[in-house]
């Protein structure tokens, strides 16, 4: 089943693994590749579905507007034509906002929250510099916009001793030629959301993963903390914001972790 019917558009989805069911939700860009590694580690003891945002990869754009509401409704939506009962969320950057979207509106349906490298709020300084990234794809087109965004997602140390991977995953980003168009509307329509007032809400367990070298996100843990009651946080120390990439085996014990203890 490559693609489901989700609201108004085909949605693509991959599943692997069997157990209680947790969904990827990404960041800014990304499509369900994004999740190599860490998607097929936790299939080894999860049912874990990726999937493509609408206008991403092989998931059809629809005519709704693009914004991390837009997006929630859409996971909502899978949720259900899936006919899941309760899932794991994990979302990562511009995924986090969704998942807590959601989370917050069907608090029944998810079992925990894992928030990777995200804020529930940018500081303007870094809304700024979103701002930036998307006058260069616009003005320069896609390759130029990953040579610039792809290094400030990884640390200085990782960028000095894997520089072929760096290129590699620029090279990744740039092929997405097709999805400029969206990506400058989740750029316009979610980067800047704040969900900082629904903290308060979130009724499950959650754990908030930080990374020492991020600088795409600013420290947050302790504005979760100030709202989340029922929370555990980590810092991924010496990782840039692409924890996934730099310290896959780490964040992936943390959170098959952290789901073990939320069915304790």
């Amino acid at each position: 089943m490559p693609t489901i019917q989700v609201r108004d558009i085909d949605l693509y989805i991959d599943r692997f693994g069997t157990g209680d069911p947790v969904i990827l939700s990404g960041g800014l860009s990304s499509d369900h590749r994004v999740w190599g590694y860490f998607f097929r580690a936790l299939g080894k003891r999860y049912e874990v579905i990726r999937y493509d945002y609408r206008g991403i990869g092989k998931s059809e754009r629809g005519t709704r507007p693009y914004t991390s509401q837009t997006l929630a409704e859409d996971l909502l939506g899978l949720i259900d034509a899936l006919g899941l009962d309760r899932v794991h969320l994990v979302g990562a950057s511009m995924g986090g906002p969704v998942c807590i979207l959601a989370a917050t509106q069907r608090p029944a349906v998810v079992r925990s929250l894992v928030l990777a490298v995200t804020s529930p709020h940018l500081a303007p300084d870094r809304v700024a510099r979103f701002a930036q990234f998307r006058k260069i794809l616009a003005e320069e087109g896609i390759e130029a916009y990953a040579r610039k965004t792809i290094p400030l997602c990884l640390s200085e140390a990782y960028r000095t001793r894997y520089p072929e991977n760096v290129e590699r995953i620029i090279q990744t980003v740039a092929s997405r030629e097709s999805a400029a168009s969206t990506i400058l509307e989740q750029i316009d329509g979610c980067v800047g959301t704040n969900v900082r007032h629904l903290l308060p809400q979130i009724s499950c367990p959650t754990l908030v993963l930080e990374a020492e070298q991020d600088e795409l996100i600013e420290p947050v843990a302790d504005r979760y903390r100030a709202g989340v009651a029922n929370l555990r946080s980590e810092t991924l120390l010496g990782s840039g914001h692409d924890i996934f990439v730099e310290q896959p085996d780490r964040t992936t014990r943390l959170v098959l972790d952290f789901l073990a203890e939320t069915e304790e």
